[in-house]
């Protein structure tokens, strides 16, 4: 399964590792399940199945991802300079 960072852009409530859907017997009362979620802020950053992620930014919920890289250090020399 290929995942995606993405940043949200609005709450989001991903269903918990533990996530069961409820399950009803005849009479509708719940017999069975395990409802988790856990909620994003806005800012955080999330790994998303790839399909579930290019929803939302579809959708402008979130944005992708994008590691910025460090600056390159440049080596300073004995006197200072860089070299």
């Amino acid at each position: 399964m290929a995942t995606k960072k993405i940043v949200a852009g609005a709450t989001l409530h991903v269903p918990h590792k533990d996530f069961k859907p409820y399950d009803f017997d005849t009479m509708g009362n719940r017999s069975g399940g395990n409802y988790k979620i856990v909620e994003f802020a806005p800012g955080d950053v999330l790994d998303l199945d790839a399909d579930e992620a290019d929803a939302l930014i579809a959708l402008g919920r979130a944005t992708l991802f994008e590691e910025k890289k460090a600056p390159e250090v440049q080596a300073l020399a004995g006197d200072g300079k860089a070299k």
